[in-house]
This record gives structure tokens, sequence and C-alpha cells, in this order.
């Protein structure tokens, strides 16, 4: 629901896939998991998640910022 409401999320979420070699990234774990692959602090989550919370929020609607930010808590 939420990458379909973001135009061009897809394009996007296919580049992370290669980044990441198939790392799955469906919930705060695995987003963490992401962090460290990419060299990147897992503490740095609490700062990405409310930008990119916002940007879906405005980009999808209310809805798709809502369930995202279920999925980061």
């Amino acid at each position: 629901l939420v990458a379909k409401a973001i135009p061009g999320s897809a394009k996007y979420l296919g580049m992370a896939k290669q980044l990441l070699g198939g790392v799955p990234v469906s919930d705060k774990a695995g987003l963490q998991g992401a962090f460290s692959k990419l060299g990147m602090s897992p503490g740095m989550l609490s700062q990405f998640a409310p930008i990119v919370t916002d940007y879906v929020g405005k980009a999808g609607g209310a809805q798709a910022g809502n369930l995202l930010a279920g999925v980061l808590k």
C-alpha cells in the first residue's frame, strides 16, 4: 500500500534491493539491518523515520503515512 501510494517508489525500492543484496526490509528490524549493512548506525533510524513518514504522508496521503509510521515503531 505504501509503495503504491508514492510515485516512482518501485524504482527506488528496486535500487535499494540491489544495494542491500536482498536484505528484507519489511519492518523496523529489517530497516535497522539495512542501515547497518550500509555502514550507518541503526540508531539513525530515529532521525530517518519522521522525515520519511512525513514525506510519505504528504505524497501518498495520511493512510500511507500512518501505515509506515506503524511499521517503524
